[in-house]
């Protein structure tokens, strides 16, 4: 019996399933010897193989791990950004100490190679920004930006045509 087209197979290792099997067997062989009935025994072997066939299907008990994604394929700021996600936004949705530090640093990568300084160069990053990606940068004191702030600067960022990694 082959497998229908585009479906993938999966085929159990035959150590589990002799697992499964000596477990079935250890059950018998343990009621039998408290001297329980043979409908007992039964219903727990079908309770065991029940059991058995369930942690078989779902893989129980396997680590699962995130996919890593390779350093020399991710094509831009916006995708490192994306993989530290998890850590980028904190309780209250607003982005972390950390995230906001590495997105100041992208940014000044960025206009470093447009003649500007971040901070020095206040209005022509503003000009250059726009006032939305402008104040993400420059957040009220003890307030950092939000999510959606971060994503308008880093689309702000990507028209400048300017990739730090790029250059020689």
């Amino acid at each position: 019996m082959s497998a229908p087209a585009g479906k993938a197979v999966r085929v159990v290792p035959r150590a589990r399933l002799a697992g499964l099997a000596l477990a079935t067997v250890a059950v018998v062989v343990a009621m039998a010897w408290l001297r329980f009935d043979a409908a007992n025994i039964a219903l727990a072997v079908a309770g065991v193989l029940v059991v058995g066939v369930v942690l078989l299907a779902q893989d129980a008990g396997h680590a699962m791990m995130w996919p890593r994604i390779v350093d020399a394929d991710r094509g831009g700021y916006r995708h490192e950004v994306s993989q530290l996600s998890w850590a980028l936004t904190g309780k209250d949705g607003r982005i972390t100490e950390t995230g906001f530090r590495r997105l100041r640093d992208v940014a000044r990568e960025h206009l470093a190679l447009a003649g500007l300084d971040l901070d020095a160069d206040a209005d022509a990053v503003r000009e250059l920004l726009g006032a939305g990606p402008y104040a993400t940068l420059h957040p009220p004191r003890g307030q950092l930006p939000h999510p959606r702030g971060v994503d308008a600067c880093l689309a702000a960022l990507e028209r400048l045509g300017t990739d730090p990694r790029s250059t020689p």
